[in-house]
């Protein structure tokens, strides 16, 4: 006998708990991303120092551009995969790449066998991330979503902030595979909770034939059917093109460059341009963590003032400042300890990729949010790929430190520009009574923001 599906309508306080349920359990993912993202960059200067595969500052680009080969692969399949086979074995098959070959890597008989494993470990980072934030963003409160967002993208600096404090205390005593080891286990440890707590994607299951299912995720955790892209559409790469889209999916793309392009690339090279600044190894630790805190509390406000006011203005501002901090850290990198910190912490707070992210995520409906995430990612990553060669070949190239940090300045002020220039994006109010509801705009919309 087929069981029936249950009539009960969950409560308030069910879908509550089961929003937060997932957003915990999507948090944990990408700081266990963050965690695996930040280890090249900590254990670099190590690798290089004790002469590891014969790696030396001249060559070492080669290990964090094949990370960032992988993260651009893994962005890139990430959006066709999920709309071919759904954002919740994307998910599972991308924690389990970054944690199966982390700790691969501690195996690794050369350094060949090594950029192997970091490629497919970008694979696994590059990929979750786009899939996290749409399925956030789909199962958030409308009046919480960029809150939720922040929330879900902090993890990613809760995870490059444990990784220098967690050097600070072992690095040394257990050497840069030690840590891999822990990012590894990290990452697998999260496959059965992946398993037993992620749904698939309501959007997705109504394109795919699947209603009734669709409408049971949809109950226990208080969607809106009639929310844009909830319909059954299937994403397509041409819909992000089109008059409505066509605009803002081309300025996404060029932001998406700018920003993720120099926050995935300057992340990973920062440890080593501190030290080539002259600052203690230990120090530099200090400051990565100094970064990461930063790039926690930052979006944390930020998310905040952009589900009150106006988005696009709200991250404009954070990555112009975050330039600025660039700017100075180079100019004053031979000032008092205590001042260099408050600028690098700074620049973690309004460097501004997790909120860009999760703007990015809100201003187009659900069933596309995936697709142009993963096209966004996949520029992005392309970019890093090329500024990290690019920046590593500065640094050793013979050029003063405030003309290596003036390099990187440039790229969030560019990005601050793009993100001024999208146009705001309105949604069709879907429920007559809205339009006269006393309630907050979000309440007033189709579940999505009004003009952002």
């Amino acid at each position: 006998m087929n069981r029936p599906i249950s009539t009960t309508v969950p409560t308030d306080r069910q879908t509550g708990r089961a929003r937060a349920a997932l957003l915990a359990l999507a948090t944990m993912i990408t700081v266990s991303d963050g965690f695996d993202v930040t280890l090249s960059g900590i254990t670099l200067p190590l690798v290089i120092k004790e002469g590891t595969w014969g790696v030396t500052a001249a060559t070492a680009g080669t290990i964090a551009s094949a990370l960032l080969l992988g993260m651009f692969l893994g962005a890139l399949l990430a959006g066709s995969l999920a709309d071919r086979i759904g954002r919740r074995p994307v998910i599972l098959t991308t924690v389990a790449l970054y944690g199966v070959f982390t700790l691969a890597g501690i195996f690794a008989p050369s350094l060949g066998f090594f950029l192997v494993c970091r490629v497919l470990v970008g694979m696994g980072v590059g990929g979750v991330i786009p899939a996290v934030i749409a399925h956030v963003s789909e199962f958030s409160a409308p009046h919480r979503r960029y809150r939720s967002n922040t929330i879900l993208l902090t993890g990613t600096a809760v995870g490059s902030l444990v990784v220098p404090l967690v050097g600070l205390a072992v690095l040394h005593a257990i050497g840069f595979r030690g840590m891999w080891a822990i990012g590894g286990a990290f990452g697998i440890a999260l496959i059965p909770f992946i398993i037993a707590m992620v749904p698939e994607s309501a959007a997705y299951l109504r394109s795919h034939g699947r209603a009734d299912k669709a409408a049971e995720v949809s109950a226990k955790y208080g969607l809106d059917l009639d929310e844009p892209g909830q319909q059954g559409q299937k994403a397509r790469i041409r819909d992000l093109f089109t008059a409505e889209h066509g605009r803002r999916t081309i300025l996404v793309l060029f932001g998406g460059a700018f920003v993720l392009g120099f926050a995935t690339s300057f992340g990973t090279l920062f440890p080593q341009l501190l030290v080539f600044g002259g600052v203690e190894f230990s120090n530099a630790l200090l400051f990565t963590a100094a970064y990461g805190l930063g790039a926690i509390i930052g979006p944390l406000l930020g998310g905040r003032l952009q589900d009150k006011g106006n988005p696009r203005y709200v991250v404009a501002g954070y990555l112009t400042a975050g330039a600025v901090a660039v700017l100075l850290v180079g100019f004053l990198v031979g000032a008092p300890l205590g001042v260099i910190l408050v600028l690098v912490f700074l620049i973690g707070a309004f460097s501004g990729p997790f909120m860009f992210n999760g703007m990015v995520a809100n201003v187009f409906p659900v069933h596309l949010r995936g697709t142009v995430l993963s096209l966004e990612f996949s520029v992005g990553r392309a970019v890093a790929v090329g500024l990290g060669a690019l920046g590593g070949w500065l640094m050793v190239s013979g050029a003063s430190v405030p003309v290596n940090f003036a390099f990187w300045a440039l790229f969030p002020f560019l990005g601050a520009i793009v993100v001024f220039m999208l146009p705001a994006y309105r949604r069709r109010v879907s429920r007559p009574e809205a339009a006269s509801s006393s309630e907050s705009p979000t309440s007033a919309t189709t579940g999505l923001e009004t003009a952002t």
